[in-house]
């Protein structure tokens, strides 16, 4: 998936890592920031909130509608 185009970031919302070696890192740079980051846990709920609604989703999905030339409002 685009993470990008979704809105989410790695090392903030997901922690993207490419072989199995590199989990025991991945997992320490989550620990990490969340333990370096006391105002993370508020900014992901308000992450959640904010861009995951039912509405959110519904203006998402008319957007590629949009954007693939199948919706023209």
């Amino acid at each position: 998936p685009d993470f990008v185009f979704l809105g989410v970031r790695n090392g903030e919302h997901v922690f993207i890592y490419n072989s199995i070696e590199e989990i025991p890192e991945t997992v320490y740079k989550a620990l990490s920031t969340v333990r370096d980051d006391p105002d993370l846990g508020r900014r992901l709920r308000r992450f959640i909130l904010d861009d995951h609604t039912y509405e959110h989703r519904i203006n998402k999905a008319f957007d590629q509608l949009r954007m693939a030339g199948m919706l023209n409002a």
